[in-house]
């Protein structure tokens, strides 16, 4: 029979565009929760006295809300209820189940389903209005959730797809590289004018894979769920930023072959220069376990400089010398005036694997690569000592290294006297 509790004669709310789907005795015409429901402005609501056809309607359509009113002897009504609350698990679909007595109450509660809500009759139009708004002000909530995941997601795809297509515009540059970098073998002056042009080739897939990587590693659009992803964006950032060192040492090593690197000259203290070179580096030489150190003479004087490629070659004779130092070695980077000549030196030396006497103009010379099975397992394209030669050359200074298998190397930047103080 239909639920007989007064109606209250509120004015009725603003329309609103809800879909409701009412099951049970309370689906009759004239049934209080009908009313409040349209009292509520929930114009909206379709209503089936039983289950089956409510199983009926849920096939062809998914509403915002359903309401059950089920009774103990219900066996379909509680079949729909098992069956709703294996369907919200799917999809976002709150349920209202309105019930009389305090034994078919437990009897709900014992479906474990946090997905429906209880309540309790004779029906209040507050308490009714109450759990419907929560209800659908949380599926409301839940779906902006998921439009949100879903547009991360798109994000996602396209940006991979932009990232695959970068890649593959590298890999088709890196092609072009080893192409052309075998028939200009020969052609000095060529083979640098090239290597110039694949260099800015190169930043172009490259920057674009540095910036579509960070977007994905810091998830600036939302979460990209797997954090699996993460990782990879991180992976991808660390390999495209090594693959982008190595085209600018390309790009210095060109210009230094063809006369271009860009020298101004300017009073450097030295060894602020060596100490600010080495702090860069701390977090390399703590990895490996090398100790580094700055020793300068007291006297030391200034130079007549340019304090950036100073900086730069200590970077990459120090990068170097850590590379091929066993843990627990050290590099030190020294700072002395020579009495005789009145040349100010800056020496590099370390306690590293060092290189044999006939392998040194190999490491020195472009292109140039020394092969051995201490340095099989280390990274590295064999640019860092020929462009720091031409650097600490370009600088009007010379360069020396000498070096022995099992003892290190020492590596000697000579600044001659006009170039002092």
């Amino acid at each position: 029979m239909p639920d007989t509790t007064e109606i209250s004669n509120s004015p009725p709310q603003q329309p609103s565009h809800a879909r409701i789907l009412v099951v049970g005795e309370s689906a009759a015409p004239g049934s209080v929760l009908r009313h409040i429901l349209l009292t509520e402005g929930y114009s909206e609501t379709q209503c089936v006295p039983s289950a089956r056809e409510a199983f009926g309607m849920l096939a062809e359509t998914t509403p915002d809300l359903v309401i059950v009113d089920v009774a103990g002897h219900d066996a379909d009504g509680f079949d729909l209820l098992r069956t709703l609350s294996r369907r919200a698990q799917e999809q976002i679909l709150p349920v209202l189940v309105a019930c009389d007595g305090a034994e078919l109450m437990t009897r709900l509660q014992a479906l474990e389903a946090s997905t429906l809500e209880i309540i309790g009759k004779p029906l209040e139009r507050f308490e009714v209005a109450f759990k419907v708004r929560n209800l659908l002000h949380t599926r409301r909530l839940f779906e902006e959730l998921r439009q949100s995941k879903l547009a991360v997601e798109r994000q996602f795809l396209e940006r991979t797809t932009k990232l695959n297509h970068a890649l593959d515009l590298l890999t088709k540059a890196e092609r072009e590289l080893a192409k052309r970098l075998a028939e200009s073998q020969n052609e000095s002056r060529g083979k640098s004018a090239f290597v110039a042009d694949i260099g800015h080739e190169l930043r172009t897939p490259l920057n674009a894979i540095l910036g579509f990587s960070e977007v994905i590693r810091d998830q600036r659009f939302g979460s990209v769920g797997n954090p699996k992803y993460v990782q990879y964006a991180l992976d991808m950032h660390e390999a495209g930023t090594h693959l982008l060192r190595i085209v600018e040492d390309l790009l210095e090593l060109s210009k230094a072959e063809a006369g271009k690197l860009n020298i101004r000259l300017e009073k450097v203290v030295a060894r602020e220069v060596a100490a600010s070179s080495l702090r860069m580096l701390s977090g390399l030489a703590e990895q490996a376990g090398v100790d580094l150190k700055v020793d300068f003479a007291a006297d030391f004087p200034t130079l007549h400089t340019d304090r950036q490629r100073l900086s730069q070659a200590l970077i990459n004779i120090v990068t170097n010398a850590v590379k091929f130092t066993p843990a627990g070695g050290s590099v030190t980077v020294k700072g002395r005036r020579e009495p005789d000549s009145g040349a100010a030196v800056v020496i590099v030396s370390d306690t590293g694997i060092g290189i044999a006497k006939r392998d040194i103009p190999t490491a020195l010379s472009p292109y140039g690569q020394v092969r051995s099975a201490q340095r099989r397992n280390t990274k590295g394209t064999g640019l860092g000592l020929p462009l720091t030669k031409r650097i600490v050359e370009a600088l009007g200074a010379t360069f020396e290294l000498v070096s022995k298998p099992g003892e290190g190397t020492v590596v000697t930047f000579r600044f001659p006297p006009e170039l002092v103080g």
